[in-house]
């Protein structure tokens, strides 16, 4: 690798190829509208301002952060002399915070699901700042170690060395580590919303559940919060995993020199790090019944020709029908309960 700092970061950008220039500009005009739109329904929204989606909320700001600040310095960089280095503490920092937003979250479900009494009597709006506080302030505070070497008098295999040891622990502390708690989370989730769906469904055959609603709130509502978490988390584990594997596998070979790196195994690796930031609202947010509701109610008065349905219940199958009923009733009655509890 030619031209390269201490760091490991090159001294000078080579020209970025059509297919990158044009896959980026998709990746971040969709990364912008759907965390925008996140963003404004949220702040908006009355009803929408749960702790859940404070979490939700805050991953969106650190991820349209990603797209408005690092794809336009990257871009500037090509015809501008930059100083690299300040450039990659400058996205380090706003891409780490998106992984620690991810971890709250990834937790905040956790605890929903696994421990539901007590979420709803002990997660509280305090500590959901203080965990949103964390997830900015200790990613941003790391990202900017290498300031302490980089501009001082220390010599270049000293800086080699410092560099070596920090862009390790970071591998570990930001790429390895949030997969691994995330893949823990993703296993005990499925785990109980497997026993607890299947008790919800015998109690429903027998039409216990429809004379104790009351009595089994709690654990008819982790039940559907666990099958609901089970996609996210399932496509937050794959997408977290193909976008940030190649990242630490770059990183890795390039402080310890084990091979070359091509322009286009880093150009596709910035690529899917700036996609990760896109997809993630469509991950988290649009798969939550609170704001797909207000985004359908947004596109209604947007675009006027977009009718709602009518809902009909045929004649026909009298039992399917009656259990659809009984479950919508179930959901209606929990999804009422989860947004009280999840409110000041």
């Amino acid at each position: 690798m030619n031209g390269t700092s201490p760091s490991g970061i090159p001294s000078s950008l080579p020209g970025l190829p059509t297919w990158f220039k044009v896959s980026i500009a998709i990746v971040a005009i969709l990364g912008a509208f759907g965390n925008g739109i996140v963003i404004y329904l949220i702040a908006t929204r009355h009803q929408l301002r749960t702790k859940t989606n404070f979490m939700v909320s805050s991953l969106a700001v650190s991820d349209i952060l990603v797209i408005l600040v690092l794809i336009p310095s990257v871009l500037v960089c090509l015809y501008f002399k930059c100083d690299n280095r300040s450039l990659k503490i400058l996205y380090d920092g706003f891409l780490y915070v998106s992984v620690c937003n991810l971890c709250c979250i990834t937790l905040d479900r956790y605890l929903a699901v696994t421990r539901p009494l007590k979420y709803r009597t002990r997660i509280i709006r305090l500590p959901v700042k203080t965990m949103i506080t964390i997830s900015w302030i200790l990613p941003t505070t790391i990202s900017l170690v290498p300031i302490i070497w980089s501009y001082s008098s220390a010599n270049i295999e000293t800086q080699k060395v410092n560099n070596k040891i920090y862009y390790t622990i970071q591998v570990v502390l930001f790429m390895c580590c949030p997969c691994l708690i995330m893949l823990i989370a993703y296993a005990v989730i499925f785990n109980i919303a497997r026993k607890k769906i299947q008790h919800i469904r015998r109690e429903i055959e027998n039409g216990v559940i429809a004379s104790t609603i009351y009595s089994n709130s709690i654990s008819a509502s982790s039940a559907r919060e666990g099958k609901a978490s089970l996609k996210v988390f399932g496509t937050v584990v794959v997408m977290f995993v193909a976008c940030w594997s190649l990242t630490a596998f770059r990183t890795i070979v390039m402080q310890y020199k084990l091979m070359e790196v091509s322009w286009n195994v880093t150009n596709i690796s910035r690529l899917l790090l700036v996609a990760n930031s896109a997809i993630n609202p469509f991950i988290y947010a649009l798969w939550k019944n609170d704001i797909n509701k207000e985004i359908n109610k947004l596109f209604r008065r947007v675009l006027p020709l977009v009718k709602s349905r009518p809902v009909t219940v045929t004649s026909g199958n009298n039992d399917l029908n009656n259990r659809g009923l009984q479950d919508t009733a179930i959901g209606l009655k929990i999804e009422s309960a989860d947004t009280k509890c999840e409110k000041d």
